[in-house]
């Protein structure tokens, strides 16, 4: 019989040239990796992630007090951590430093995987190519759940396909997956296509003459499934008590949820899952039929099934809901590898002499492709550091600073919905109120981050505000255009606090509604005048706050770059 790559595999010890080989390309990834923590761009999901932890180390309730549409255990597991650092500006470099772990754990269960399912050897270079793709190594950087996520699903995995039926092991791998999908609502996709794995296995199996154990697979199956939902149930039973349980239902399933008709071309998507299976299918049926005895180890095809499953599922389906991105593919590329890696493997056994060369050639390829500086222009951590210090600077705990998605962090947002793609097309399409106007006014927030505001709330920050730099925008206005004679001024405030009126070259004296000006004051919403007494230079409405910590009402208001 012709070995296959699924067959022929002992566990070998690792060549000398393979040890020194991946302890090098690890070194030199970790070296990379810590410098990429404080250069690599910043998705706008890690601020995000980053003030829900935040509310948590408040004693706020995540869904009922403020907005996420995430599942909660990531956050809940960093807040002590948050709570500890404390308010900083670098706060999301140090976060993305304590997610090292994760990703050091995540490999190791690659490379257990592997040993259980195949050998030691391709155990070794799965983990190597998993922790050199680009997508994988980048996307992990970043602090989201999506991180925490993976290497709970990875942990499932080891564990199911190490438990040979016992019932401590099944009832532990349902724990974790309970908690994978507490982590991470997507998780539904990767439950459906192994679930559906298991099925082919099965139905191979039977196909090909191979024996059953029903009694023991439906009995393993019950205690899976029985273990997987204690952790649901208990979040379940917690936010119900807490009095959010309908606010989390509302957040992870109906807000998440997009529109067919909005989508396009969901017919041609659809298109490539019947495809993308029946691949699995032939692929599976080949490396069964070279088997001396029917069928073929469970593991092995439940991991392709549910691999190239859960691909499809991503792009026929799950796109029909929310477009797929790099983090929804986190575990999918460690999976992968999973498979690549035995038939590389295979390949170098059969050409010995040129084995360096193959795994040489694999590599040079994944290192020059991760060497590339990604191409999404969006800021470093050092410009949105600056961002954040004004935040701290110019606002206490009890401050409201009007944001996208969280990137205050340390400070609550006036509107409840975070401005992420489905709240955006919402409010396009009438589903949710553009009140933020009218939060700020009754919030009195004075600091907003100039980005993603829908039309009416833009257009009021704009009126209503000044830019003082890196995204960031204070009350205030400026007044020269409101002049009728270059001394009466006319001027509505949309937002009551303090202000102050100042020139470019210094104060300013005049009647401020009838009473002489003399420094910062109270303004109400609504209709003002000021009477200056000279007009030889620019003057403006400024935020009282901003203007005593240094900040100028005169910044020159260009578009920065990269700018968020």
């Amino acid at each position: 019989m012709t070995a296959s790559p699924t067959s022929t595999f002992s566990d070998q010890r690792l060549a000398i040239w393979e040890r020194w080989f991946g302890v090098a390309l690890l070194i030199f990834l970790a070296v990379f990796r810590w410098r990429s923590i404080s250069r690599f761009r910043i998705d706008s999901d890690e601020p995000q992630h980053l003030h829900v932890v935040w509310g948590w180390t408040q004693g706020l309730l995540q869904y009922r007090d403020f907005f996420d549409n995430h599942t909660p255990i990531f956050h809940i597991f960093y807040a002590p951590l948050l709570h500890l650092l404390g308010e900083r500006a670098d706060i999301l470099v140090a976060m993305r430093i304590a997610e090292l772990p994760l990703f050091a754990l995540t490999l190791w269960c690659v490379y257990a995987v592997g040993k259980r399912l195949y050998d030691a050897r391709v155990g070794w270079w799965a983990m190597l190519l998993t922790a050199s793709e680009a997508m994988f190594f980048y996307t992990s950087l970043e602090f989201r759940a999506d991180v925490l996520w993976t290497l709970l699903w990875m942990a499932t995995l080891l564990v199911l396909l190490g438990s040979e039926g016992k019932k401590g092991r099944l009832l532990f791998a349902g724990v974790l997956l309970g908690a994978t999908l507490g982590t991470s609502i997507k998780t539904a996709v990767l439950i459906v296509s192994f679930v559906a794995a298991g099925g082919c296995w099965l139905v191979l199996q039977k196909l090909l003459g191979g024996s059953i154990a029903w009694k023991k697979v439906s009995r393993g199956f019950f205690i899976f499934v029985a273990g997987s939902l204690l952790i649901p149930l208990a979040l379940a039973g917690y936010f119900y008590a807490k009095g959010g349980l309908q606010e989390l239902v509302y957040c992870l399933f109906h807000h998440n949820t997009g529109s067919l008709t909005e989508m396009g071309n969901f017919q041609e998507k659809m298109l490539f899952f019947p495809v993308i299976l029946l691949a699995a299918l032939a692929i599976a049926w080949f490396f069964m039929r070279q088997r001396e005895r029917p069928g073929l180890p469970f593991g092995r095809v439940f991991l392709l099934f549910g691999t190239t499953i859960y691909l499809g599922l991503l792009v026929s389906f799950w796109s029909l809901l929310t477009p797929f991105t790099n983090q929804d593919l986190l575990p999918f590329v460690p999976m992968l590898m999973l498979m690549l890696a035995p038939v590389l493997v295979w390949m170098s056994q059969r050409i010995k002499r040129l084995s360096p060369l193959i795994w040489t050639i694999v590599f040079c390829f994944l290192i020059a492709n991760l060497l590339r500086k990604p191409a999404i222009q969006t800021p470093t951590p050092g410009k949105y550091e600056r961002f954040l210090a004004i935040v701290l600077k110019l606002t206490g705990p009890n401050d409201f600073v009007m944001d996208a998605k969280g990137e205050a962090i340390f400070r609550n947002r006036p509107y409840y919905f975070c401005l992420e793609t489905q709240t955006r097309r919402k409010i396009i399409n009438g589903d949710l109120p553009d009140d933020i106007p009218e939060r700020l006014i009754a919030t009195r927030t004075a600091l907003t981050r100039t980005n993603r505001l829908p039309d009416r709330a833009e257009a009021f920050v704009k009126k209503h505000y000044l830019r003082v730099g890196r995204g960031a925008s204070v009350l205030g206005q400026d007044l020269n255009a409101d002049a009728a004679d270059g001394t009466h001024y006319s001027f509505t405030v949309g937002v009551p606090q303090r202000y102050v009126i100042v020139g470019k070259n210094g104060p300013v004296a005049g009647i401020l509604n009838g009473v002489p000006y003399s420094g910062a004051v109270e303004l109400s919403a609504g209709p003002h005048i000021f009477i200056r007494q000279s007009k030889d230079e620019l003057i403006a409405l400024f935020w009282a706050k901003a203007h005593e910590a240094g900040f100028s009402a005169f910044t020159e208001r260009k578009a920065e770059e990269n700018e968020p």
